[in-house]
């Protein structure tokens, strides 16, 4: 795959997500979407660890209590494979459809990146002081059960009812499994 094409898929999600999941359908880009995910993964981070260093009261916490605290660290990631396993089992047990795991797997990727993007802005905002635009930025998670809502009816050919009702379930239970986690180690 081509550096153009590469980039095409999350702008693609953007611009045009119904075709862009289709072609990951197809497509199935595991590594692309792997790389791209771990790429804004890291440019997150870097805003997160200078944020860390220019607020005092986020001074006492360690690197890694941060990243515990925050839903983009190794929840996200976990929670991805989670979430789509959830949203997996669900269309193939209420609706009947054809188990496609690895192609719901890379658009929640996809979609993710966008998050965390959002996230990395909002961390850039609060160190620039300009708290007055963070609501705005985070209207993103909108767009993004939005995008969610159409790669599960893209992914498995269902309604958007359907779609948004599967959302709904394995949202459910991939946030029980988070809370769980939070709760064993202590962040509860």
């Amino acid at each position: 795959m081509t550096g153009r094409k590469i980039l095409k898929l999350p702008f693609g999600i953007i611009t045009h997500p119904s075709e862009t999941f289709d072609r990951i359908k197809t497509e199935r880009p595991f590594s692309v979407g792997l790389t791209i995910w771990l790429l804004a993964s890291l440019i997150y981070l870097v805003f997160l660890y200078i944020g860390m260093k220019s607020f005092p009261e986020w001074q006492k916490f360690s690197f890694s209590q941060i990243l515990l605290m925050q839903p983009e660290s190794l929840w996200n990631f976990v929670g991805l494979f989670i979430s789509a396993f959830f949203t997996n089992f669900l269309a193939i047990k209420l609706y009947g459809c054809k188990s496609d795991y690895f192609s719901i797997l890379l658009c929640q990727f996809f979609i993710n990146v966008i998050t965390i993007i959002f996230g990395s802005l909002i961390i850039l905002f609060i160190i620039l002081n300009l708290t007055q635009f963070i609501f705005f930025l985070n209207l993103h998670l909108i767009w993004m059960l939005i995008l969610t809502i159409v790669a599960i009816k893209r992914v498995y050919s269902i309604s958007g009812s359907s779609a948004f009702f599967i959302l709904l379930l394995s949202a459910l239970m991939s946030g029980a499994i988070f809370f769980a986690f939070r709760f064993l180690i202590g962040l509860i």
